[in-house]
């Protein structure tokens, strides 16, 4: 059976940055948490400022949704590669 390799951890965000995602993901939250539409939702302004920082607050999103569990976090990794199925040998 083929390997898959495992991606590094991604890299630990800043005090700065996590203070400034926390307020950002509050003001999204209290803005649109009576909204259904999720294009309202995706849409709102603070939300893409928390994705114009970039890939370094993915950890603390993926927290909030209760994965800080590492096996949890590798679960993720491996549903979400296409190098498991790329390397995998095919099923008998």
């Amino acid at each position: 059976m083929a390997t898959v390799p495992i991606a590094p951890s991604p890299p630990v965000p800043s005090d700065h940055v996590e203070r400034q995602f926390r307020r950002l993901e509050g003001e999204r939250k209290v803005e649109t948490e009576h909204h259904s539409s999720s294009t309202r939702i995706m849409d709102h302004p603070a939300l893409r400022q928390i994705v114009a920082i970039g890939h370094v607050v993915v950890p603390l999103m993926l927290g909030d949704l209760g994965w800080r569990d590492p096996k949890k976090r590798g679960l993720a990794g491996r549903a979400t590669t296409t190098e498991e199925v790329i390397n995998s040998e095919p099923s008998r």
